[in-house]
């Protein structure tokens, strides 16, 4: 049962609430003062807010008691929760912006003659809360000591982990004018620290500065101060010595303290304060040098505390190491002897040892500083040295002799070397060095590329080798020593499977039983992903073992076996395309189903084929190869001129073949090679195709849209392409199977009509005359076969368009090649090497003539073979039987279609070579 009867109110500086009283609430209830049972909830003295049981508390209810008729208690809010902290700001805002309280109970009791009238009841918790149903339940004081949000969290400390959270100055008000020490009184900080241990508040008011969250308080709250000055007993007085010397490490003495920069003005504020309190002046708030120092504290303007020192600490000698930085203060002549203290102060967070020169009469003073270089970058400590008025010495390097005369006695002496660094020349190989504790020289790296579409079969392979070694550290270095986050990617491993791996950076791993060290970095790449295996020389056969088993491994497991995918690594979606869907001739579609029937069938013992896709773009090359995807188990490996961008050709078709041969049975697919096809990728493609490896299983299938610029070299050959396809414009029953399966059951003579308009068109534009038609007739509503007609005038018009563009492509290549023959008759003659090339179009263009003449002379014939037959018809005789007449005109028909493609083919060489004496033209004048 809930009862909200309590506000909160200022009291002698104190935050009292009233919990509940026995004014009728707004429910209409009462509840009477004197039937409180409060034993179980002292045991558990709760603050919640808004009866919200399944949140942490606010806080805790202290000192809860009945008084003058009202159940009163001080409320102490801790600051460990946002919730809580933002509720005690609301509480103890001026003016509040909560101040009401509401408690929680169960009724035991009720009066026998109103039992609105609660007689007896337990107390369970109290919340605030932000409208009370009894309006006296208010808080009565403001403001909570120290000392009781010590014992707030002392008490949630079994709830909920909890701390008062100080940082910074400690403000001058904690101790204000206090007693003063005798002036001459001697301090020693230790000492008196040793007196306050135990007792935050003596420690916080003997020191300067506080840091609750510091390293190790947990162990030792006298951790969380710096800069004591005042006595840890007794009134804690301040002492002047101890001001001075808390003022002299503000400022830098004998290495300063390291307080962040923005507390060091509170700090020196509040140390001022007891300058004046000695009738002293401070010194003023700035940056000294090392000799300034000691002048202050000569003229006991600061002081610093003497450093005592056993007779074991002692040494005599002083040297520079090899791992650290120095700094020099002082001239080491003046001393006798000297002491060392380790991490004695610090600087952004680093060590910095000191180096005390000790005189003669035992007192002793700092004579250096020392960086551990593999804390301070030699910059670093230089800068620190620089600000202190010291002379810097970077750390010693090690040297190693190499040969002292030069080996070519022909140089001049300045190739004589007596001694050089050993110091390695990036910081990647610093860290190996020191990783695998050996010189440059000894460090052995097997380096290895993992190529786009393999990247996930060869990560697993590392993942799965070194999963029994010992990782000790995974980081990512930039070249300069910078360091960022390892970066890590989900890879697919093939189009079902993912699994996460380490792309950028490096893997540190130790193998004791064979007390091997190793490091494996991955860097990315353009086309993939390097990876590198980091020893000793001592274990280079080891190094090449294990990438030779990654190797293996991926040849055993490899995730792309049976996969389709383009050779960047990307996966093909299937796209269902049936045989039914591909409209061919059956003397063009055979060879194809045949092949991947013996592919299915033999799997990676059938003898490998070859196949070329040739003709006009749009006839279904590319829907072929579709096709062969989607109806085959075996691997498939698209390849297209976009997987050139980031390998070069012979290295993208190196991989191709490659990976081919690795996962047959396979489908090695080859787009458009009229777009990269150079001298130097035809040899590639000879030896890949004729067979120096054995390519079992394997059917390599090459498109061309201008088979007259394929090279002889490459086509000509028997064995290299078993079978060479042409995919030509479709014939007229083609034309009407495609119309039919796409646009559906048309009118006849409409069908006609339309077969008839588009002789010439390829599959392609077939394709987007029946889509544009049925976009027509669903935005127009009107009848399929009227849309086409619509379709077919646009598409008319578009072919008609990029038929007058190629026209004025013609016109301007003839006007400049009349342009450069003009100047040709004008005196000016072509180099020697434009008449090589001008010589092979004359030859060309015999070739040209004698196709021309071969079309002429077929046609004729043709011609008069049909007139014959006609006359014959005529004149009643029985003429050639029809099947001859047939078989004559097939034949004829071959010749045109052979010289129709000698033209297409001289037609094509003689425009490279008119371009090539474009871009190589130099003209001469006559002499």
């Amino acid at each position: 049962m809930l009862n909200v009867k309590a506000t909160t109110k200022k009291k002698e500086g104190k935050l009292v609430a009233i919990a509940s009283t026995e004014t009728e609430d707004r429910s209409g209830e009462v509840v009477k003062m004197g039937g409180w049972e409060l034993d179980n909830f002292k045991a558990n003295p709760v603050l919640q807010f808004a009866h919200r049981y399944d949140t942490p508390p606010i806080g805790i209810a202290k000192n809860i008691r009945v008084e003058d008729g009202k159940l009163v208690f001080e409320p102490m809010f801790h600051e460990i929760t946002e919730a809580a902290r933002e509720i005690k700001k609301m509480f103890e805002a001026d003016p509040p912006i909560m101040r009401a309280w509401s408690v929680g109970f169960i009724p035991k009791d009720y009066d026998p003659k109103n039992d609105r009238v609660i007689t007896k009841q337990e107390l369970l918790e109290i919340s605030a809360v932000p409208v009370p149903a009894n309006a006296e339940a208010l808080t009565l004081q403001k403001g909570i000591s120290d000392d009781k949000k010590k014992e707030v969290c002392k008490w949630v400390d079994g709830h909920i982990q909890c701390s008062i959270k100080e940082k910074g100055a400690i403000p001058y008000s904690v101790h204000g004018d206090g007693t003063k020490a005798p002036e001459d009184d001697d301090w020693n900080a230790g000492e008196e620290v040793k007196k306050a241990t135990g007792d935050g508040d003596k420690l916080k008011k003997m020191h300067a500065w506080v840091d609750s969250e510091a390293e190790g308080f947990d162990e030792d709250e006298r951790k969380w101060y710096k800069l004591p000055h005042h006595r840890g007993s007794g009134s804690q007085a301040v002492v002047w010595k101890g001001v001075a010397a808390a003022m002299g490490a503000l400022l830098g003495a004998r290495g300063g303290v390291d307080l962040p920069s923005k507390d060091r003005k509170g700090v020196y504020d509040h140390l001022k304060k007891h300058y004046k309190q000695f009738d002293k002046d401070a010194p003023e708030f700035k940056q000294y040098t090392c000799n300034e120092l000691n002048n202050m504290i000569d003229k006991g303007i600061i002081m610093i505390e003497e450093e005592k020192f056993d007779e074991s600490e002692m040494f005599i000698d002083l040297k520079p190491y090899e791992n650290e930085h120095s700094c020099r203060l002082q001239s080491p002549d003046k001393y006798k002897k000297f002491a060392r203290k380790n991490c004695y102060a610090k600087s952004d967070g680093k060590c910095i040892d000191f180096i005390f020169g000790i005189k003669e009469d035992g007192k002793s003073e700092v004579q250096s500083m020392r960086y551990n270089k593999d804390e301070w970058t030699e910059a670093e400590a230089k800068k620190h040295c620089d600000k202190h008025g010291g002379t810097f010495e970077a750390a010693k390097k090690e040297k190693r002799w190499i040969r002292k005369e030069r080996w070519n006695k022909s140089l001049s002496k300045a190739f004589d070397f007596d001694k050089v660094d050993d110091n390695p020349s990036s910081f990647e190989y610093k860290l190996y060095i020191d990783f695998l504790e050996c010189k440059i020289k000894d460090i052995f790296i097997n380096s290895f590329t993992i190529p786009s579409p393999l990247l996930g079969s060869y990560l697993s392979s590392f993942k799965e080798i070194t999963k029994e070694f010992s990782l000790l550290d995974t980081r990512n270095f930039l070249w300069d020593g910078r360091e960022s986050p390892p970066i890590y990617e989900v890879i697919k491993l093939n189009s079902k499977k993912s699994d996460d791996f380490l792309i950028k950076g490096v893997n540190f791993y130790e193998l004791k039983d064979k007390d091997i060290s190793l490091a494996v970095k991955y860097e990315p790449t353009f086309f993939g992903l390097e990876v590198s295996i980091i020893t000793t020389n001592k274990h280079r056969e080891w190094n090449k073992e294990l990438l030779e088993k990654a190797h293996n491994w991926v040849k055993e497991n490899n995730y792309l076996k049976g996969e389709k995918f383009a050779l960047n690594g990307e996966f093909l979606p299937k796209t269902d395309v049936k045989w039914d869907d591909v409209i061919l001739k059956e003397e063009i579609k055979n060879p194809i189903k045949f092949a991947v029937k013996g592919l299915t069938e033999q799997r990676d013992k059938m003898k490998s084929r070859g196949i070329m896709f040739i003709g006009k773009p749009g006839n279904g090359k590319t829907y072929a190869g579709k096709a062969i995807m989607d109806n085959t188990d075996s691997t498939f490996i698209w390849v297209s001129s976009n997987d050139f961008k980031k390998l070069n050709t012979v290295e993208a078709l190196g991989l191709a073949f490659k990976l081919a041969r690795d996962l047959a049975p396979s489908v090695l697919f080859i787009e458009d090679i009229d777009s990269w096809l150079r001298d130097y990728t035809v040899d590639l493609l000879k030896t890949e195709l004729d067979g120096i490896r054995e390519n079992k299983g394997m059917v390599t299938i090459l498109t061309s849209n201008f088979p007259e610029k394929m090279p002889d070299a490459l086509i000509d050959r028997p064995g290299r392409f078993h079978d060479i396809l042409e995919f030509e414009n479709p014939n007229k029953d083609d034309r009407k199977e495609m119309i039919k399966k796409w646009a559906g059951e048309m009118n006849e003579e409409e069908m006609k009509d339309i077969i008839k308009e588009t002789e010439g068109f390829s599959g392609a534009y077939l394709r987007e005359l029946v889509d544009f038609a049925k976009m027509i007739a669903e935005d127009e509503g009107i009848e399929m076969s009227e849309a086409m007609r619509k379709s077919l005038e646009k598409i008319k018009k578009q072919r008609e368009l990029i038929d007058s563009l190629k026209k004025e492509e013609i016109e301007e290549k003839i006007k400049s090649l009349q342009e450069e023959m003009a100047e040709f008759k004008e005196g000016r003659v072509l180099s020697k090497k434009n008449r090589e090339l001008v010589k092979n179009i004359m030859s060309l263009t015999k070739q040209l003539a004698s196709a021309l003449q071969t079309l002429l002379d077929a046609g004729s014939t043709r011609d008069d073979l049909i007139d014959d037959a006609s006359k014959d018809t005529a004149s009643g005789g029985e003429g050639k039987p029809k099947s001859k007449v047939a078989e004559v005109a097939q034949a004829i028909t071959k010749d045109e279609k052979m010289a129709v493609r000698a033209l297409q083919k001289t037609s094509g060489e003689i425009s490279q070579i008119l371009n090539k004496i474009k871009k190589n033209r130099k003209w001469t004048k006559k002499t």
